[in-house]
C-alpha cells in the first residue's frame, strides 16, 4: 500500500484531529478530578457532571476501540509478523519473561529447542541509546531476566524457511501515520507465526501467579503485538466504531481490497470530521461553550451557569442532529464502495 501526497495530507489532518480529541479527553478527566476539591456550587456541579461523564464515556470508548484492548481481527495474512533477519533490535518483538517457562515446556513436548524461537541477548552488549529506546515501549520489569549477575532480553527469531510471498509485496501495510513498516521483500515469518497466520504464543498460558492477569485471560501473545494496528486495520476499526462496517464483513476480501477500502475510508472520515464545515463549526462552538460552563462552575464565585447550561444543551442538540445526518451520508457512501468493491 502506498499513499499519494493528496491522501497523505488527508491522513495527516485526520491524525491531527485524532490527537486533539485525546487532549480533549485528558481535559475532561482533569476537570472531573477537580470535583473533589470544591466545597460550593454543588448544585451546578451536579448539572455539569452528567454532561462531562457522557462526554468522557464516549471518547473513552472511541479510544479503547481504536487502541490496545483487543487483538487485530483484520482478515489479512499477518503481514506485520514478517521481519528482516538483519532488523535492528528496536524493530524486533521482545517476549515477556513470563512466557519463557511455558515456552520451554511447549518446545520440549514438540521435541524442539526453545532458543530456536527466541534469542537470548545480554543487555550489557546493547548500546545505551538502543536500550533507552527499547524501554520506551517495553517495561523492563516484564521483559528482562536477571541471572548470574547479568540481565537478558528475549527478541523473537524469524523462520528462514518462510520468506514473504512475492504476491504480497505490493500490498504491504503502513503504520498509522502512513509510513512504511519494517516489512520488506527480504522479510521472513516470525518463528511463532503458524501456517494459519496466527501466533503460536496463544498456546502458552502464563502461570496463574505470574502477576500479569491480562495475559492469563487472553493467551494471545505479547501485548506489543496485540496492541499493534496497521493503518488499514486502524481506519477500518474506526469505521466499525461509527457503525459503518463490521470487520467480519470483510473476511472474503483480499489484502489489496482491504487496503483500498482503507484508502477510501481516509477520504470518508476526513470529509466527515474535517471537510463538513457546518459540523466542524458546531463542534468547535460546542466545545467552547462547555469550557466556558466548566470555567464558571470551577471558579466558584457565585456566578450562575444557568445560561451556559441552556446554551450548551441547545447547541448540543443541533450538533447531534447534524452529526447524525452526516454519519448517515458516510454510511451510505461507504456501503456503496463495499458493494461495488471500490
Amino acid at each position: 500500500m502506498q499513499l499519494d501526497s493528496f491522501t497523505q495530507k488527508k491522513l495527516d489532518e485526520l491524525n491531527e484531529w485524532y490527537n486533539s480529541k485525546k487532549q480533549w479527553l485528558m481535559w475532561i478527566k482533569h476537570v472531573q478530578d477537580k470535583y473533589s476539591t470544591l466545597r460550593n456550587n454543588i448544585s451546578q456541579i451536579l448539572q455539569l457532571h452528567d454532561t462531562l461523564e457522557k462526554e468522557r464515556r464516549y471518547w473513552s470508548r472511541f479510544f479503547s476501540h481504536l487502541g490496545v484492548f483487543a487483538s487485530c481481527n483484520l482478515p489479512c495474512p499477518s503481514l506485520c509478523c514478517y521481519f528482516a533477519p538483519s532488523s535492528p533490535l528496536i524493530q524486533r518483538v521482545l517476549v515477556e519473561i513470563i512466557y519463557l517457562e511455558p515456552l520451554k515446556e511447549w518446545c520440549k513436548k514438540r521435541g524442539e529447542r526453545w532458543d530456536e524461537y527466541v534469542e537470548e541477548v545480554d543487555l550489557d552488549m546493547v548500546e545505551k541509546e538502543v536500550r533507552n529506546e527499547l524501554f520506551k515501549y517495553y517495561p523492563m520489569e516484564y521483559y528482562t531476566l536477571s541471572k548470574k549477575g547479568k540481565t537478558f532480553i528475549y527478541p523473537v527469531r524469524v523462520d528462514m524457511q518462510r520468506s514473504l510471498p512475492k504476491e504480497w509485496i505490493n500490498d504491504l501495510p503502513l503504520n498509522k501515520k502512513g509510513r512504511p513498516l519494517w516489512v520488506n521483500a527480504q522479510s521472513y515469518a516470525c518463528k511463532f507465526l503458524d501456517e494459519e497466520g496466527k501466533c503460536m504464543l496463544r498456546y502458552l498460558i502464563p502461570p496463574e501467579n505470574s502477576g500479569y492477569p491480562l495475559l492469563n485471560l487472553s493467551g494471545l501473545g505479547t501485548r506489543v503485538c496485540r496492541g499493534f494496528y496497521c493503518l488499514t486495520s486502524h481506519i477500518l476499526r474506526w469505521l466499525e466504531f461509527l457503525g459503518v462496517v463490521e470487520t467480519k464483513e470483510l473476511s472474503s476480501f483480499s489484502m489489496h481490497e482491504l487496503n483500498e477500502f482503507a484508502r477510501e475510508g481516509i477520504y470518508e472520515l476526513h470529509r466527515f470530521y474535517i471537510g463538513d464545515r457546518e459540523l466542524k463549526t458546531l463542534e468547535k462552538r460546542r466545545e467552547a461553550v462547555l469550557r466556558q460552563w466548566v470555567g464558571v462552575v470551577m471558579r466558584g464565585r457565585g456566578e450562575s451557569s444557568l445560561s451556559l447550561t441552556y446554551e450548551f444543551r441547545e447547541i448540543d442538540e443541533i450538533y447531534s442532529l447534524t452529526k447524525n445526518s452526516a454519519l448517515k451520508e458516510l454510511k451510505e457512501s461507504f456501503r456503496y464502495l463495499l458493494i461495488h468493491q471500490v
